[in-house]
């Protein structure tokens, strides 16, 4: 029993938490930064692709990279640029190919048709004097589309369209933003990306050094549910996401299909990343959620000592990490950690975070008991891997017929001195030693 004490008082920080926050990254892995394969599904798979099942704390806590540049970079937009009528009718040579006039607008659509599949193009012009004044390339394009139709039934759409009112998606004398639509069937299966972006200075998109990412969405559908989405945002007024810029971002990921893990109906976990210039990024804002099948609900939460959700770069934060369940699923109605943190640069880097304090709440369903609470502060606060110095702490069990037991003491890297009361108020010390 005293062995089993100290193994408690001790080494609950550093054995049982600080162990748990793996390496593993919460967030999207790195994609081939190969447009051929940033496609719908590549970016979906991105952004799941390390939301694994490994332990709450893990899991929730171990932030790494959460916004890679390969996600945070607009992708080549469909090779149906701005050429003049007379070029784009040498690009659509030997294929079937339509020329139209509606609104003031030239359409030009081509088909090519494959053993296994079918592909439409069309892109929309203004009728100004651009089309005629015989120079190439300077035209003003409305917007592109297109899709491929393969013979198994699934297909593959793109649309680019003007999103700041002129109509133009091209314009290189002012500005120009658009909106990039991709979207992949394949049975009951949607996927669909959207980027907003600026083509920058030189209002072309096809010149990408200055392009500006301005939101980034995706989601993946099955049948008329939500099985997974990202939702990449401004977070800090600049209107602009780009990962190579220096500015913060608000990231929301949500995951409905987990196959292997039956038990858990979802996932959702918002952040925000910080990208200061000429500094590595850090998250200064983070919530986690995942709901079970059962009914049960863990959530993580990261705010500051106010209870802030927005915490600065060495501002001590509080990690929360709880679980509620019903009657139904567990005899514990509620399951809570709180750590207090001195997180050095960033949580995202384990190696200069240091435990302030830990508290561990519970609430029952059923049993005698009816709460119970351990705190412990730690002196001086344990460094991420290390073993507790020393510190004090107070453990509270309340029961359903409203009595109190309580042990509250201090302990050092060899000894622990408590004073322990029991449901009749009947008090005694206790004196343990490393060689006990």
């Amino acid at each position: 029993m005293k062995t089993r004490y100290y193994s408690i008082l001790a080494g609950l920080a550093a054995s049982l938490f600080l162990s748990n926050c793996s390496n593993s990254p919460l967030s999207p892995s790195d994609t081939q930064n190969d447009n051929s394969t940033l496609t719908v599904k590549s970016m979906g798979d991105a952004a799941f692709a390390s939301l694994d099942e490994s332990s709450l704390a893990a899991e929730m806590l171990a932030i790494e990279s959460p916004a890679p540049e390969s996600i945070l970079t607009l992708p080549a937009l469909p090779q149906a640029t701005a050429t003049s009528p007379a070029s784009l009718g040498k690009k659509a040579a030997g294929a079937p190919f339509s020329i139209d006039t509606v609104d003031g607008k030239l359409r030009l659509t081509t088909a090519v048709t494959g053993s296994d599949f079918e592909k439409r193009d069309t892109v929309e012009v203004l009728l100004d004097e651009t089309v005629y004044d015989g120079i190439d390339g300077n035209e003003s394009i409305t917007s592109l589309r297109g899709a491929t139709f393969f013979s198994n039934g699934a297909s593959e759409h793109y649309i680019v369209e003007d999103i700041d009112g002129d109509h133009v998606i091209n314009r290189g004398d002012q500005a120009v933003r658009a909106r990039l639509t991709l979207i992949s069937i394949h049975g009951e299966i949607t996927a669909t990306t959207i980027f907003e972006a600026d083509a920058g200075t030189d209002g072309n998109f096809d010149t990408g050094s200055d392009n500006d990412l301005l939101q980034v969405s995706w989601v993946k559908m099955n049948g008329n549910d939500t099985a997974a989405s990202a939702l990449f945002t401004d977070a800090d007024g600049d209107g602009v996401i780009t990962a190579s810029k220096a500015g913060s971002v608000n990231i929301v990921l949500y995951d409905a299909e987990k196959p292997l893990h039956p038990l858990v109906a979802s996932n959702t976990v918002r952040f925000t990343i910080e990208r200061p210039e000429n500094e590595a990024e850090r998250v200064n804002r983070f919530y986690a959620e995942k709901r079970y099948i059962t009914g049960r609900v863990s959530k993580a939460t990261v705010t500051d000592e106010s209870g802030d959700e927005t915490f600065d770069a060495g501002e001590t934060v509080v990690v929360t990490i709880g679980t509620t369940a019903p009657a139904s699923a567990d005899t514990e109605a509620t399951a809570e950690m709180v750590c207090t943190i001195d997180p050095g640069y960033s949580l995202g880097n384990e190696s200069d975070n240091s435990l302030i304090s830990l508290t561990l709440k519970k609430e029952y369903h059923y049993g005698l008991r009816n709460t119970s609470e351990f705190s412990c502060t730690f002196t001086p606060p344990v460094l991420s891997g290390e073993e507790p110095e020393g510190g004090e702490f107070l453990l509270t069990v309340n029961y359903k017929n409203g009595q109190t037991a309580t042990l509250a003491g201090t302990f050092t890297r060899d000894s622990i001195s408590a004073e322990h009361t029991n449901v009749n108020g009947e008090k005694a010390e206790v004196q343990l030693s490393r060689e006990d």
